[in-house]
């Protein structure tokens, strides 16, 4: 990728977030946010939304602009009503697959719920464990 498509895909991204921020203004002004959360999130929103080619010439601010809109989203998203909706979501998505760890590559699998029951239908070979509070990758027989 050249650098002119580079700069100006990190200024669509930033467009993106810009937009994604508006959305969380709106809903953290209806989900009893403290009230400064809103505000912060509709000046980054604005912030980002008016940058432009030339503006992304300045890396140190470019990157400024960026930990500081990471920063308020990340305060957005942790609020208990976001993360409720987020770790219902994951949940959603690990119902429906044949393996419960989601970062499983074995998308193709047959199965879902009820994986390991009728004909064809698989689970995962490789199942995580924690030991020791470490991660550890163990063979399951099927």
């Amino acid at each position: 990728m050249q650098s002119g498509q580079l700069v100006r895909c990190v200024l669509t991204c930033m467009h993106r977030l810009a937009g994604n921020a508006t959305q969380a203004a709106e809903a953290a002004a209806s989900s009893g946010a403290p009230a400064s959360l809103p505000q912060q999130l509709r000046q980054i929103a604005l912030q980002l939304q008016s940058w432009t080619l030339e503006d992304l010439t300045n890396v140190q601010e470019t990157e400024h602009q960026l930990q500081l809109a990471a920063a308020v989203m990340q305060q957005y998203h942790a609020l208990p009503e976001v993360e409720s909706k987020r770790r219902f979501a994951v949940a959603q998505a690990a119902a429906g697959r044949s393996c419960a760890y989601l970062r499983c590559a074995n998308l193709g699998g047959e199965g879902g719920p009820a994986a390991g029951q009728g004909a064809g239908s698989m689970r995962c070979r490789w199942v995580g464990e924690v030991v020791g509070g470490q991660r550890m990758e163990s063979r399951r027989g099927d």
